[in-house]
């Protein structure tokens, strides 16, 4: 498992006892001591076995989790959900032909670390 934090919390990431935590991803153009920062992750990338990955992706099923998003309880009590790769898939589907984006634009997405109701 990896877990992505902004070069603030770098540190604080470090100290957590997660046995499943094998990296830390610091959004950060700068090199940190505490993890791989997004430039270093890019380069990982293009140096990768793409014969394992094509592997791994043979084994994913549809039903298969892909992450687990915490709600803050903004309808009661805060709660994780599991998405699996099919309603991950089918929402982005969703999304990118209400928002008419194409093969032509470049996004990057993530889940919000928090989401807070705003108040009035």
């Amino acid at each position: 498992m990896a877990l992505m934090v902004s070069g603030d919390l770098a540190d604080r990431a470090v100290s957590l006892d997660i046995l499943s935590l094998k990296n830390i991803i610091v959004m950060s153009p700068e090199p940190y001591e505490e993890g791989i920062s997004w430039p270093e992750l890019m380069i990982m990338g293009d140096q990768g076995n793409f014969a394992s990955l094509l592997e791994m992706e043979k084994a994913v099923q549809l039903e298969d989790p892909v992450a687990i998003m915490y709600t803050s309880g903004t309808t009661g009590q805060p709660k994780g959900v599991v998405l699996d790769h099919l309603g991950l898939i089918n929402k982005s589907l969703c999304s990118t032909e209400r928002q008419n984006i194409t093969e032509q634009d470049r996004l990057c997405l993530f889940f919000p670390i928090l989401i807070s109701p705003t108040s009035s």
